[in-house]
């Protein structure tokens, strides 16, 4: 990443590569080339919830959670919030917000990523 050496062996991305992934054709892509002799890939290899910020959803994702805190909350809605997922959730139970809640946390926790996730 940023023209830094990777830190990660192509066996160890290879481990990462899950087609559930948010990129998994250029994942998949980037480490062809690797086998072939490339290792000097044009963007970095994110897999696995790593180099999330490099996501297209990554913005989305936050509006995601901002929404499931709020409405886990019970508090008015910001700007950051969608009003359609709001919507979609019905009326508040306890059931609902602590379903919303742990889903407002998983989110955040990848999005974050509050220690070294980044393949480089």
């Amino acid at each position: 990443m940023d023209g830094r050496p990777s830190q990660v062996s192509l066996a160890y991305a290879i481990d990462l590569l899950m087609p559930c992934g948010w990129d998994f054709t250029g994942c998949l892509a980037t480490i062809l080339r690797a086998i072939g002799g490339d290792l000097h890939p044009q963007r970095p290899l994110a897999c696995c919830a790593r180099n999330i910020k490099l996501s297209p959803l990554c913005e989305r994702l936050q509006t995601i959670a901002a929404t499931l805190d709020a409405f886990w909350r019970d508090q008015d809605t910001a700007s950051d919030t969608d009003p359609r997922i709001l919507a979609s959730l019905g009326t508040p139970t306890p059931v609902k917000r602590w379903l919303a809640a742990s889903l407002d946390k998983t989110i955040r926790l990848h999005v974050s990523q509050p220690f070294g996730m980044d393949l480089f």
